[in-house]
This record gives structure tokens, C-alpha cells and sequence, in this order.
């Protein structure tokens, strides 16, 4: 019940993940913290989330975004 999370900052600065379920509460952080330029990864393991439609949302020094993940058990 994990996923790896592969993303890319173009310049060093802070990085901020999150999971939030579909009434906006954020029910895990993953990641804020500062990353040097390139690609990287973070792993979300969901072992305790029920299924369901999730947002994952991120925030780097050039922009946001916001991905639907959907958990099947």
C-alpha cells in the first residue's frame, strides 16, 4: 500500500507534500524540507488510509500542484 512520488525542482528551495482527503483536511505530510536542483523521490505509504479519493498536493519554489490519487484496497 505505498506509492513513490517522483518530482523535479529546476532550482534549490523548499519543497512542501501533502495528502489531504476529499474535505481538505491533510492527513499526511510527506515532505518540507529544502532540495537542491534535480529529481527526486518520496515514498507515501497508505497502509492506514482507508480507499478512497485523495489529493496530493505540492508546493516548490516555481509553483503548486494538485494530483487525485485513489487508494483501492
Amino acid at each position: 500500500s505505498s506509492t513513490r512520488i517522483a518530482y523535479s525542482v529546476p532550482e534549490q528551495g523548499n519543497v512542501h507534500i501533502s495528502i489531504f482527503d476529499i474535505h481538505g483536511r491533510q492527513v499526511r505530510e510527506l515532505m518540507n524540507s529544502v532540495k537542491q536542483p534535480g529529481r527526486h523521490e518520496v515514498v507515501f505509504d497508505a497502509i492506514d488510509f482507508p480507499s478512497g479519493m485523495y489529493l496530493l498536493k505540492m508546493g516548490t519554489p516555481v509553483g503548486n500542484r494538485t494530483a487525485k490519487l485513489l487508494l483501492i484496497r
